[in-house]
């Protein structure tokens, strides 16, 4: 089986080329094991391999995988059967996106906070208090505060930055890219799980009531005012310049992620999360169904989780947030928000569970 630039191809006996979106899949129901990937063959004894049940986050179908490590490097990702998800099958695309976690290049490591226009690192400690101490100074009014977001985020990451808009700030303003999406509809199961849709918790945003539409009229509205604080996570309107240098008129821009990203060169504070092998979270797929990930690798020493880096904004600008794991943020988020409701963290077993109110 052959890798050719991100699609797979499969040498057959007629030398007839098969170039579907599957072929993957070829190499998991082979009986004997002499159809590989390339991308793994001959990189790690299988035997070897420590497995941990996660998501694919490459899109919002959320086929249920195992993060396959070996001595703390994600080396691939494998089908795990869900017969309310994905069956057995998971597409091409979903196994290639394993090399996001192996592209160290653009990580963010250590928190950074701009000083006379250079990056300078810092401890947490610092940051946060040079955080506090700058916001005291600006005492912005709701109007003048903005969070915005990707839909690569957990549910409980996007439930914590609206909490820290509305409680620290009474701002509703938190905002998603929402854009048009769209899937094959054939006879086939298999051909579900293809969508245009590659962030894998838009309905979680949408769940969790944050703000999008098509055309971004309501944040535009938005940025016409005077900005003095924005909170970005993650990697959201990538593709918009023009918002980007709005955005980048703010006084205080508070950036992150995992990278750095075109955000980084606008942000006046850096704080390095995780990628999704390195934490725990939960998202909402494109059929409304819960699931989560797990940690499969230790991350890197002086990055933190976006859950706990939003707690501890909220928690040093002296407003509550005692949350100490993924599973207790769940539960307060199936008590406070009317689409989760009565859900908790144990109903989501390893196969998920549908939203109770859709």
């Amino acid at each position: 089986m052959f890798n050719r630039g991100h699609q797979l191809t499969v040498d057959t006996f007629t030398d007839r080329p098969m170039t579907n979106k599957f072929q993957g899949n070829m190499a998991d129901i082979c009986p004997v094991g002499c159809i590989t990937e390339r991308e793994f063959r001959f990189k790690r004894r299988v035997w070897k391999l420590k497995k941990t049940n996660s998501i694919c986050t490459h899109c919002s179908t959320g086929c249920n995988i195992t993060v396959e490590e070996d001595k703390n490097t994600v080396v691939r990702l494998k089908p795990r059967e869900n017969q309310q998800v994905n069956q057995w099958w998971m597409c091409d695309d979903g196994r290639i996106s394993v090399r996001r976690f192996k592209n160290n290049r653009n990580r963010l490591l250590r928190p950074a906070g701009r000083v006379r226009g250079e990056l300078v690192r810092a401890t947490w400690g610092q940051i946060y208090r040079a955080l506090k101490t700058k916001i005291d100074n600006l005492s912005p009014v709701a109007a003048e505060v903005l969070a915005i977001t990707d839909t690569h985020a957990s549910n409980e990451e996007l439930y914590l930055l609206k909490k820290l808009t509305k409680d620290v700030f009474n701002s509703d303003n938190v905002f998603f890219p929402l854009r048009p999406w769209s899937q094959p509809h054939t006879d086939y199961f298999i051909d579900s799980l293809i969508t245009s849709d590659k962030s894998p918790n838009r309905a979680g945003a949408i769940a969790l009531h944050l703000i999008g539409d098509e055309e971004d009229t309501r944040l535009q509205k938005v940025l016409q005012g005077p900005l003095k604080l924005v909170v970005v996570l993650g990697n959201p309107f990538a593709e918009k310049p023009e918002i980007q240098d709005q955005v980048g008129k703010a006084e205080l821009i508070v950036y992150i992620g995992t990278e750095k990203n075109s955000w980084a060169k606008y942000a006046d504070v850096l704080l390095p999360g995780r990628t999704h092998a390195e934490k725990e979270g939960t998202f909402t797929n494109k059929n409304n169904r819960v699931q989560r990930i797990l940690t499969a690798v230790d991350a890197p020493e002086f990055t933190k989780p976006e859950w706990v880096i939003l707690k501890e904004m909220i928690q040093c600008m002296e407003k509550e947030a005692d949350f100490e794991s993924v599973p207790a943020i769940f539960d307060a988020l199936g008590s406070d928000v009317e689409s989760f409701k009565g859900m908790t963290y144990g109903h989501i077993g390893s196969q998920g569970c549908q939203l109770p109110v859709q």
